[in-house]
């Protein structure tokens, strides 16, 4: 049978348990609050971009060149946004440049030239201009073309079907050919493709253009803080993490206890008065409670982390099942009767219960009088469902030694106690349910919210939701 020490251990345990789990719950909430951040100031990014179209005077050109201007407006505003929502630094500006000079912008500290022309050719032909007008830009500089004009040529450039005709074709040729000459570099290693295409960047449709990438950061900032959730989600490295801490809890608290049965046997460690046999009775019991703690630990995580219960109630939950388990393999082996099975069973059950109950403290308001009778009934009906071990012979002895304890209560425990075994029986085994997190939620929360209407506790102090309950333990 589990001692007090081994509950007051598996209690401690649930604490370490739970402070991990609060620690990765902060560093995510962290991570998420971060996340929100590079969404807000990507999206800063998008509202520069447009706030140049609230005034289309202030971009350069003809109303039918204006949208050559906002290409690189957007270039550099919407790149920004989409380094900004991955986590990194802006990586384009239009520091060191002026509106008609050498470089449009720079790129990664990249000098780059953008040019947008609806037919393909002038673009090129206006890029050898441009070269030859500024020759140092050959060298160290880039070329940026439209996406979609970028795509053609490079289907031209290998054979492949375009809408062109032989002459555009020709007349592409020879333009790419004289860039790859200027810049001693191949056409693709000269030129970059833009983020927008020709159409994007037109006036008329660039609110929408812009409404698009708004859109993709969104979806983007989504992905982000899913796979956040993921990242601090319970794991399999997170169980190992607290079976290694409870383990090293648990076996610092059985070292400690091993000294001090040692110290009561007359025995000073800190006078040399350990023979060899001692400090191997202390190092086994530590190995030992090493082990054991970090089963628990493991046991804890995941009853906290998948079925959503409360640590305190986890570990109560633990130490009831390792001592019915051991009650189980003394009763089945004819050392202990029904009876003595049935009274030490529902004793361990019974922490359980009361544990279980402390965390509802604040959510129902029980008479106190029928207290014992509720304790007895989940505690009951705890043990029966811990105790599947036992052939069919032993668990009809066990009920029917369950059926006579709640027989003798009287109407007013009866009541309180049908409503409690119906939410039990919805669990099904407690132990398939511990890892069910919607059965969990049931129990935790819904149910004790009929049970609160039950017993007439106020509408207005009904706990209904998490958030009703962080709010009530944090007020």
């Amino acid at each position: 049978m589990a001692s007090r020490n081994s509950v007051v251990r598996d209690q401690i345990i649930g604490v370490a348990v739970q402070h991990l789990n609060e620690v990765r719950e902060a560093s995510k909430d962290a991570a998420l609050n971060a996340q929100e951040l590079l969404l807000e100031k990507a999206l800063e990014q998008v509202d520069g971009a447009r706030a140049w179209l609230e005034d289309p005077s202030r971009i350069l050109g003809s109303e039918g060149s204006k949208h050559g201007e906002f290409a690189e407006i957007v270039e550099v505003q919407i790149r920004n946004a989409y380094s900004i929502i991955g986590g990194n630094d802006p990586v384009a500006t239009f520091e060191g440049t002026t509106r008609t000079g050498a470089a449009d912008f720079f790129i990664d500290n990249q000098a780059f030239q953008s040019k947008f022309y609806g037919n393909i050719s002038q673009g090129l032909r206006a890029f050898v201009e441009h070269l030859e007008k500024y020759p140092d830009m050959a060298e160290d500089s880039g070329l940026m073309f439209p996406s979609d004009k970028y795509e053609t040529v490079m289907r031209v450039l290998n054979g492949g079907e375009t809408e062109l005709n032989e002459k555009s074709q020709r007349a592409i040729r020879e333009w790419v050919s004289k860039i790859e000459e200027l810049t001693g570099k191949k056409f693709e290693e000269a030129v970059t493709p833009s983020i927008s295409t020709y159409s994007e960047v037109q006036l008329g449709v660039a609110h929408d253009t812009l409404d698009a990438h708004e859109a993709e950061l969104d979806d983007i900032n989504s992905d982000h803080k899913e796979q956040i959730e993921l990242d601090h989600g319970p794991s399999w490295a997170g169980a190992a993490q607290a079976a290694a801490v409870a383990g090293a809890v648990s076996g610092v608290i059985t070292t400690g206890m091993a000294l001090y049965t040692k110290a009561r046997e007359g025995k000073n460690v800190f006078r040399g008065e350990f023979t060899a046999d001692d400090w191997k009775d202390v190092g086994f019991a530590g190995a030992k409670g090493f082990g054991a703690g970090a089963i628990t630990g493991g046991a804890i995580y995941g009853l906290t982390n998948y079925a959503g219960m409360a640590a305190p109630f986890a570990a109560a939950v633990v130490s009831a099942g390792k001592g019915l388990a051991t009650l189980t393999n003394e009763y089945m082996a004819g050392e202990i009767s029904s009876e003595e099975y049935f009274d030490l069973g529902m004793c361990l059950c019974a922490e359980s219960a009361i544990v279980g109950l402390a965390t509802a403290a604040g959510q129902t308001i029980i008479p106190i009088p029928v207290l014992g009778g509720i304790i007895g009934s989940i505690s009951g009906k705890m043990m029966l469902q811990l105790a599947q071990g036992l052939d069919v012979k032993y668990m009809e002895s066990l009920r029917a030694e369950m059926d006579s304890f709640l027989a003798s209560l009287d109407k007013t425990y009866q009541r309180v106690v049908d409503e409690i075994n119906a939410e039990f029986d919805k669990l099904g085994k407690l132990t398939d349910a511990a890892f069910d997190f919607d059965l969990n939620y049931q129990l935790a929360l819904s149910a004790s919210v009929d049970l609160a209407i039950a017993y007439g506790v106020p509408e207005e102090k009904i706990l209904r939701s998490v958030n009703d309950v962080d709010d009530f333990m944090l007020g």
